[in-house]
């Protein structure tokens, strides 16, 4: 009689517990997290961000209990949710994931075409940014302006933009009448680079992880399908046999002794 092994089974198990821990914590950081609502610029993305995690922890543990339950009870249906709940979430993370890859040229030109239509800052700026955030990026990040360094701010470039790095090629000097700018002396020096780059860094590491994550989601993915497809065919073999589907080489063996 075909049997379910001990091995798959507990390793299985494991794979699902392991799975789970890493959903729970997804989900108690959401959770977390949601206790702090940011109304700052960008506090939208963070919120949206907080309820997203709190959904991919939520989906993850119950995955993970359809996997567990369904090789410790050698439970075929549960072991058949558990796959097709694996691959509904690879199927969903490579949709988003894909596109951002193949697209991601396009997607910072847009975001360069966007920058551009806020120029000059002194104007405009305040449409994208606050001048809290404006400072923090700048100060922050080492830049100043957005597309053109400081010429972005037009006459009146914000204290933030101040150069204090530690390599003199990191600043530009720039001309400033004593009465615009009453608390440094002659010439002033700025931030060299523009703080779209620093932005574009920003989004590049982000892209990384999100690839790299995708790239770990799928190869687990695709480990925890190949074990639960595995456990499942043996668990349906056993589940013919202990029904008294025998092979034929049995039940010949039975009809021959009837005649004794």
């Amino acid at each position: 009689m075909a049997k379910v092994s001990t091995c798959l089974k507990y390793l299985l198990i494991i794979f699902n517990f392991v799975f789970g821990v890493a959903g729970g914590v997804i989900f108690i950081l959401g959770i977390l997290a949601k206790r702090y609502y940011v109304g700052e610029p960008g506090g939208d993305t963070l919120n949206y961000a907080k309820d997203v995690a709190i959904a991919i922890g939520g989906v993850t543990m119950a995955i993970t209990f359809c996997g567990a339950y369904g090789a410790k009870k050698e439970n075929k249906c549960m072991l058949g949710l558990f796959f097709t709940g694996l691959l509904i979430c690879l199927i969903v993370l490579l949709i988003v994931a894909v596109p951002v890859a193949m697209f991601k040229s396009e997607g910072f030109e847009t975001i360069e075409t966007v920058f551009r239509n806020h120029i000059p800052l002194d104007e405009k700026g305040g449409a994208l940014l606050d001048s809290l955030s404006w400072d923090s990026l700048q100060k922050g990040g080492e830049c100043c302006g957005l597309v053109n360094g400081y010429a972005d701010w037009g006459s009146e470039i914000p204290d933030s933009c101040n150069c204090v790095a530690f390599s003199s090629s990191d600043c530009v000097e720039v001309q400033e009448k004593r009465s615009q700018l009453t608390n440094y002396d002659l010439p002033r020096m700025v931030y060299k680079q523009p703080c779209m780059y620093v932005v574009f860094e920003i989004l590049e590491s982000a892209l990384k992880i999100v690839l790299g994550f995708t790239l770990g989601f799928a190869v687990i993915a695709l480990i925890g399908m190949i074990l639960s497809m595995t456990l499942c065919c043996q668990v349906r073999k056993k589940s013919i046999q202990s029904n008294g589907n025998l092979p034929p080489q049995y039940s010949e063996i039975i009809k021959n002794a009837a005649y004794y």
